[in-house]
């Protein structure tokens, strides 16, 4: 027979239950990797999304030609940002990319996350990035979002295609 505690609450605390909703929601998504990125230099939030942007746009330039803009196929990406701005913020991210374009963006991710070559070093040269195919989706899922909070800094967390560009007037007005 269990002992009661008083500080055991068999109902979960807000925040439990926004971090599970978020980790159901990325393990439903069926991501093709998880990307860890480290700037290893001071930043702040405004930094980290220019820098994720111009990465993301890298990567498809790379996978779909110079036109890649105007490509259905891109590239998709959620990234949490953890830690401190101007100490130790960095990425988890979930990408889904086409399986015809996978092994293409795996090598723009270098094994060793040292190494001085790769997509990542030419946005941030200091930088380190640890690059995953995707292959226990719930614990992925549980670990890209367990610092996300309900009462959180929004800009803790970004999606990619808020990065593209937004639709023209004319299709607006059809």
């Amino acid at each position: 027979m269990l002992k009661k505690h008083k500080s055991f609450s068999p109902r979960p605390t807000k925040n439990f239950a926004y971090h599970v909703a978020w980790a159901n929601f990325i393990s439903e998504q069926d991501y093709t990797h998880v990307l860890t990125l480290q700037w290893n230099r001071s930043i702040g939030f405004d930094k980290a999304n220019e820098d994720l942007k111009e990465l993301h746009a890298h990567i498809d330039r790379k996978l779909l030609g110079p036109r890649y803009t105007k490509k259905p196929e891109r590239s998709q990406a959620i990234f949490f940002l953890e830690g401190e701005p101007g100490l130790n913020l960095h990425a988890h991210s979930a990408w889904w990319v086409k399986p015809q374009h996978q092994l293409t963006f795996e090598s723009l991710f270098p094994k060793d996350p040292s190494s001085d070559a790769g997509a990542w070093k030419t946005i941030a040269p200091a930088g380190t990035q640890v690059l995953k195919a995707s292959d226990n989706v719930r614990a992925e899922a549980a670990y890209l979002t367990k610092e996300i909070h309900w009462d959180g800094d929004d800009r803790r967390l970004i999606f990619s295609h808020e990065f593209f560009p937004s639709p023209s007037p004319q299709i607006l007005q059809a």
